[in-house]
């Protein structure tokens, strides 16, 4: 309601490219051998039933990252369709790779030694190099929140990259999805 009663509104919901997991792993069931997978993984393509985790043994905490992005991308969508016609613009946003701590944990879950100190120097390069600074990380959330142009071209239930670009949406984020996703959180 209060939404509803302001002059005009944003809802800025931020994902990641980790919204993009489920699409890499239908490409990689498409076009690897299973026996590629570790230990005998599978890759599991009807991420809808997946919006329930109802497994402790299953978990992977690189694949619910996943999943929570591509739930962030639903929800912004199924959002700005019930605000649809009203002064209230909800949009997703990734922010890029940014140089922050965020990972400082990844790598420590690894188990093989050598593969571990080549992805930890690998992980360093990157961030000299190719990682933005956290105060350019936040120009495309500040865009979708303040930029006149959200109201003027009416941009609500979109997926944007840096640096306030239009991205293209996961395949995975279908109308059906975004609502079955809304009905779950009203559970």
């Amino acid at each position: 309601p209060a939404l509803e009663r302001s002059a005009s509104a944003r809802v800025v919901t931020v994902s990641s490219a980790a919204a993009y997991f489920p699409d890499i792993a239908a490409i990689l069931a498409k076009f690897l051998p299973a026996t590629w997978l570790p230990n005998g993984a599978s890759v599991e393509l009807d991420y809808s039933k997946h919006l329930r985790a109802d497994s402790e043994s299953s978990y992977n905490p690189a694949v619910a990252y996943g999943r929570s992005k591509l739930a962030n991308v639903l929800f912004a969508r199924a959002l700005s369709r019930r605000f649809a016609g009203k002064k209230i613009y909800s949009n997703a946003v990734n922010p890029g790779g940014i140089a922050t701590n965020l990972q400082r944990h990844v790598l420590d879950r690894l188990s093989h030694a050598s593969l571990a100190s080549f992805l930890t120097s690998l992980a360093e390069a990157v961030q000299d190099h190719l990682l933005m600074e956290p105060r350019d990380g936040a120009v495309t959330q500040l865009y979708l929140a303040t930029s006149p142009e959200v109201e003027a071209q009416d941009i609500r239930g979109q997926f944007y990259r840096p640096q306030a670009k239009l991205a293209k949406l996961p395949s995975f984020a279908t109308e059906e999805l975004e609502e079955r996703l809304w009905k779950l959180s009203e559970e």
